[in-house]
């Protein structure tokens, strides 16, 4: 605790975030933003089901064939550009009043100006960031050193987010 009073820099232990966790979360963000596209076409594709018996053959194509394609792309949209690349790099963050710096593991810093940070949500043990809105940041909430640090963190964010 006493790091984050005396330098008002926090920094987090070495992580990595796995393909796994990321396709978790990606779906997470996906379904919260369609929630509202998906639940009318489940409630059509049930109704549909009960009136028509050959609809469920559309519903089945719907949501084994469309819904994976669209994961899939969102997926790659988010971590095959460049600027994702270090999406899946063992690293570790420092964050101060002025910056967030990413620190990879295999070696070189990359900066970051909090005006370009937004905080999105917490899902799935992770706190996840969107840097110049197009760079999906997660930070597990493991890699914190103390939760006086996720606090002071998220702080920090919110007082330099721009309107």
């Amino acid at each position: 605790m006493s790091h984050t009073i005396k330098a008002m820099e926090i920094e987090t232990f070495i992580y990595r975030i796995t393909s796994v966790q990321y396709v978790k979360i990606i779906m997470h963000i996906s379904a919260g933003r369609y929630k509202y596209l998906l639940i009318p076409i489940l409630i059509i594709s049930i109704a549909g089901s009960f009136i028509i018996t050959d609809f469920v053959y559309a519903a089945i194509i719907i949501i084994f064939g469309i819904f994976p394609f669209l994961l899939f792309h969102a997926y790659f949209v988010r971590s095959g550009s460049y600027e994702n690349s270090l999406v899946f790099a063992e690293k570790f963050i420092t964050i101060n009043k002025e910056s967030l710096k990413i620190h990879l593991f295999e070696g070189g810093v990359i900066s970051y100006d909090l005006q370009d940070i937004k905080y999105k949500m917490f899902t799935e043990g992770n706190y996840i960031f969107e840097i110049k809105e197009k760079i999906l940041l997660n930070i597990p909430s493991k890699a914190f050193k103390s939760r006086e640090d996720v606090r002071e963190m998220l702080k920090i964010v919110s007082e330099n987010e721009s309107p």
